[in-house]
């Protein structure tokens, strides 16, 4: 039995390799197209296989192994989250992340693709999806889409930075990171600025943190030795 579980981590070590050639071979490739949620399943299996490769190498260790060992899968973890968020962000061409500067002057692109009224595009979104004119999917994809992209900053940051736990430092850090993704967008005429993108990521990390203030998470800030 101590044999197979040993076994097991490589099994996982396997999906890793996989899921991560798969992805590679999907932001190289031009004709290979995933869909959302593939992208979604994707990500989980990355994020599945790391976790239980880490279990399962550092069940026989001791604890401060161990706890080395759980620090660094939050920290591999994190960054391979931002290397997503980056590319959805900045490069994902199904998410409408195209350079505009070959095609509109920066006053062309700020006033068809930038909005600075509060709660517009929502309206729009939903207005359309009245009248059939947009899909049930594009709708969610706007509102659930941009208040998902940003929640696990909400388990994250507190976790690997101990002065985020405070509700006010960690709203601050969230408005200014998405602050600063609308402004590169802009800056770079990358897809559209949206005060709404902003309102709903910065809402959707806030809401993500309150609910896990719901969970206790003292004993997973003692194993990453945060606590």
């Amino acid at each position: 039995m101590e044999k197979i579980l040993k076994r097991l981590k490589y099994v996982f070590l396997l999906c890793i390799v996989i899921s991560f050639g798969m992805q590679f071979m999907y932001i190289l490739s031009i004709e290979l197209k995933l869909t959302l949620m593939q992208k979604v399943i994707l990500i989980m299996i990355q994020t599945t296989s790391i976790v239980g490769y880490v279990y399962f190498d550092s069940n026989y260790q001791n604890q401060e192994k161990r706890k080395k060992s759980f620090l660094q899968m939050h920290w591999v973890l994190f960054i391979l989250y931002c290397l997503n968020l980056f590319y959805i962000l900045f490069l994902d061409p199904d998410f409408g992340r195209k350079v505009m500067k070959a095609t509109l002057s920066f006053e062309d692109y700020f006033q068809y693709n930038v909005n600075l009224d509060p709660f517009e595009t929502i309206h729009l979104f939903i207005r359309g999806y009245q009248k059939g004119v947009v899909t049930l999917e594009a709708l969610l994809g706007n509102l659930l889409g941009n208040m998902l992209v940003f929640m696990p900053m909400a388990y994250f940051l507190p976790v690997l930075f101990p002065k985020l736990r405070k509700i006010r430092w960690f709203i601050l850090t969230i408005i200014m990171m998405v602050l600063s993704v609308e402004i590169l967008q802009v800056y770079l005429r990358i897809g559209s600025g949206d005060i709404d993108d902003f309102l709903l990521n910065v809402a959707g990390a806030t809401l993500m943190y309150f609910l896990l203030k719901c969970f206790p998470l003292s004993h997973i800030y003692c194993l990453v030795g945060k606590e």
